[in-house]
């Protein structure tokens, strides 16, 4: 099983981050207080968010970030990790005995 994740530029200040995940339908949190430091905004936002490869891909190449794929054994277990590049089919090279 493969579990992909995203993850907006870190460079991007949290306000920002907020905007593009709330646009992009990613987050359904009320707007941040204006009190919050953007440390206390991105720990309660998250980092890493949950999508499709193809979702992945696109906002990798719409805002850039980072992106990767974990690979679980069919008992659950954690396998491997694997960056997404915009390059290629991602498909993984993990393949279950």
């Amino acid at each position: 099983m493969r579990v992909t994740y995203y993850s907006l530029p870190q460079s991007l200040p949290a306000r920002e981050q907020y905007r593009i995940l709330k646009a992009e339908g990613y987050c359904n949190r009320p707007e941040p207080p204006k009190e919050l430091t953007d440390e206390q905004i991105l720990k309660d936002m998250g980092i890493y968010h949950m999508c499709k490869l193809r979702e992945a891909k696109r906002l990798l190449k719409k805002y850039g970030g980072y992106a990767r794929t974990e690979w679980y054994d069919r008992d659950g277990s954690f396998v491997d990790v694997s960056d997404i590049d915009l390059d290629g089919r991602n498909s993984g090279s993990y393949r279950s005995a």
